[in-house]
Parts: structure tokens; C-alpha cells; sequence
């Protein structure tokens, strides 16, 4: 439904330029655009007009064993933290060993301020 500029999916009222109300999980679904490998479809953002066309995203890989849906942090982490998973579908901030501190491996020793 249109209100405005706005488009609404499952919402008479939408709030943004595309708002999607489900009524069950699959809230949006991106199918593949081929059968070949490679052709699964991705998901852009896109950098302002003014500094070019380039984008980053995410695609899913050409075969998936199992059905998955990763529930992201509740926050940010921290500038030393990398995004992890506990293998059941969530997401945290995990400290990487000896970011910030100095390690010693075979006789020598490390530094690591960050990457």
C-alpha cells in the first residue's frame, strides 16, 4: 500500500520508504536470479552519488546445508572486537587473544595494537 512516498508491505501506515510488516518470520526474501553458480542474489548499499557507484553487501554462498538466521548483538563492541557466533545462530562481540597486549611465540615477541 502507498501513503506518500512511502510504500508499506502488511501496513496501511508505513514509516519509511519501504516498510515490511510480516505476519511470520520470513520478513524478506531474496530468491536467486539463476540456477548457475554464482547467481544468487545479494543485497547493496550504496555510497552517496557524490563520492561514486561503488557498494558493499552480502549474497548467500552457491549451497547452504542447513537453514540459518544469525541474531546480531544488542550493541556495538568494542574497536578490538571481532563479530562471532556461538554455532546456534547468535551473534557477539568477542576479544580477540593478545589484541592490545604482547605475546610471546617461539622466542619472539609480539606487539598487537589492532589489524
Amino acid at each position: 500500500m502507498c501513503f506518500g512516498q512511502n510504500v508499506g508491505i502488511g501496513i496501511s501506515t508505513p514509516q519509511s520508504k519501504l516498510h515490511v510488516a510480516p505476519n511470520t518470520a520470513a520478513g524478506v526474501q531474496i530468491d536467486p536470479f539463476g540456477a548457475a553458480p554464482g547467481q544468487t542474489a545479494d543485497i547493496r548499499f550504496l555510497e552517496p552519488s557524490g563520492a561514486g557507484t561503488n557498494f558493499v553487501g552480502f549474497k548467500a554462498p552457491d549451497v547452504i546445508p542447513a537453514n540459518v538466521v544469525w541474531a546480531l548483538p544488542p550493541a556495538d563492541g568494542t574497536g578490538t572486537q571481532v563479530l562471532s557466533t556461538d554455532g546456534a545462530g547468535n551473534m557477539y562481540w568477542q576479544n580477540l587473544p593478545g589484541v592490545g597486549s604482547t605475546t610471546t611465540v617461539a622466542g619472539h615477541c609480539y606487539t598487537c595494537d589492532g589489524f
